[in-house]
């Protein structure tokens, strides 16, 4: 009898995470994903920085790279962001100097493997990466107030990689970060309603 060949799976597998927090904010995972809560008030004069996100890790066994005898690759993730980033200022008066609120979502994925080195040494080698930066709240001057509705369905980055990208006979890891970036100054106020909520998930390494 004629049997097909049984096609390996060309996925990444999740492998691990880790929150990237400044207080006041929080992560938590449960059953449905990542959840980022926090809320923050500020009336300094100077600017401050605060961020919060999680990024999560995956490995592609050398084994189940699809036509691994040549490139390239695409690898396309895509995750689900939901909740809302509001932001406001107050109303300020003569004395009052800048008001600002603002938030960037940063998306990242990295591509990477652990080659031979000496000991003591870093053996973490980036294969490939991309970025991308959108900004969500922007507000200037007093009594100003955005209401952002993450989108849901969220493409990532997109990698692609070539033939002499990538070590042979060694598991290809992917690395996906969503960070959110805030800047604060004057009387100004950013809250998550009620979470933001991260659910990430496998994809294919796909053959291009």
């Amino acid at each position: 009898m004629y049997h097909m060949p049984v096609r390996q799976d060309p996925n990444f597998w999740w492998a691990n995470a880790n929150f990237i927090l400044t207080p006041p904010f929080t992560g938590e995972t449960q059953a449905d994903g990542f959840h980022l809560k926090g809320n923050m008030t500020y009336s300094g004069g100077s600017l401050i920085n605060r961020q919060f996100g999680v990024a999560s890790r995956y490995e592609l066994h050398s084994n189940r790279i699809p036509r691994p005898d040549r490139g390239p690759w695409r690898s396309a993730p895509h995750v689900e962001i939901t909740g809302r980033v509001i932001g406001s200022t107050t109303a300020g008066d003569i004395f009052s100097g800048d008001q600002w609120n603002k938030c960037w979502m940063h998306r990242r994925q990295t591509l990477y493997q652990f080659v031979f080195a000496p000991p003591g040494t870093d053996n973490r080698r980036i294969i490939g990466e991309n970025r991308e930066i959108q900004e969500l709240i922007f507000l200037e001057g007093s009594s100003k107030y955005k209401d952002f509705v993450l989108p849901g369905f969220q493409n990532m980055p997109v990698v692609i990689l070539n033939q002499n990208s990538i070590f042979p006979g060694l598991s290809v890891w992917a690395e996906l970060e969503i960070l959110f970036h805030v800047q604060l100054e004057g009387g100004s106020t950013l809250w998550l309603n009620p979470d933001v909520l991260i659910r990430m998930f496998q994809w294919p390494l796909e053959p291009i």
